[in-house]
């Protein structure tokens, strides 16, 4: 495991996973030890954390359980670039510049929220990002 997951936010992952929670939590290893665990170098930006999530879609679920680690990426959108629902979507919003090695065309996807996105400071669950999941409800 390479994240440091505080016990409190583990009950909202109990509760919410799969599903549309994102998890910040601090890194356990170095950069350097990151490329030995299969996950790109620079994966948390300089910033010592990273968003873990557990996809909703089986097919991503079955695909990272297939690979034997976890499916790391990047949004599919710029944060002021609005969401992305379709492939053309996102290859619209990256190119020219930083189109990905692959892309998996899962299709139209439903328009919903960007998942909630949470994190814990001083002891407490702080929400970076409000999306469908509502903690106060879980």
């Amino acid at each position: 495991q390479v994240i440091q997951f505080d016990p409190l936010i583990m009950r909202f992952a109990d509760r919410a996973w799969p599903g549309a929670l994102t998890i910040v939590g601090e890194l356990r290893i170095t950069n350097n030890e990151l490329r030995n665990k299969h996950l790109a170098r620079y994966v948390s930006a300089g910033t010592g954390t990273v968003g873990v999530r557990v996809s909703a879609l089986p097919f991503a679920r079955e695909l990272s359980e297939e690979l034997g680690r976890p499916i790391v990426a990047t949004s599919a959108n710029y944060a002021d670039g609005g969401e992305c629902y379709t492939l053309v979507d996102v290859l619209q919003q990256l190119k020219p510049k930083y189109l990905p090695d692959l892309c998996i065309d899962g299709g139209r996807l439903r328009r919903r929220k960007p998942s909630t996105i949470i994190t814990v400071r001083g002891g407490h669950i702080v929400t970076l990002r409000q999306g469908p999941i509502s903690i106060g409800k879980l």
